[in-house]
């Protein structure tokens, strides 16, 4: 049976509501998964060959020991914690607390340089994004 051109303007409108219902489905479905890593920048001292020191908040102590990767220069290294003392400093109502890392840092840190370290603190979703940035901050 042979159809004439105008017959036909009902399956475009078909296919083009579902080919938008598809679209939609594949936006919201990408907003919802945390694709976005924030990581936060920690400074450190080189204290030894291979070990570095960094005063920390207990925010950023729990944040060393959940992960086992920080970058440094651009360069993932894995790391552990030697020791930790805490409570060493108090102020402002602020607890901090001395962590000794070791990590295998490049040849050029000599012992008292600073570096920063940065690591991974949490993933964040397109929407939490856009409120932060829609708060100002």
């Amino acid at each position: 049976m042979k159809y004439k051109s105008y017959e036909l303007f009902g399956s475009v409108h078909f296919f083009t509501v579902i080919m938008l219902f598809f679209l939609f489905l594949l936006i919201f479905i990408s907003i919802r998964i945390p694709v976005i890593r924030d990581y936060s920048s920690i400074s450190s001292v080189v204290s030894s060959k291979n070990q570095v020191m960094v005063i920390s908040t207990d925010e950023e102590l729990s944040w060393l020991y959940r992960n086992h990767y920080l970058y440094v220069d651009g360069k993932k290294l894995k790391y552990d914690v030697d020791r930790v003392q805490k409570n060493v400093i108090k102020r402002n109502d602020m607890v901090y607390h001395q962590v000794f890392l070791s990590l295998p840092i490049s040849n050029h840190y000599e012992e008292n340089d600073s570096v920063s370290l940065y690591i991974y603190q949490d993933s964040l979703s397109f929407w939490s994004l856009f409120f932060r940035v829609w708060k100002g901050g």
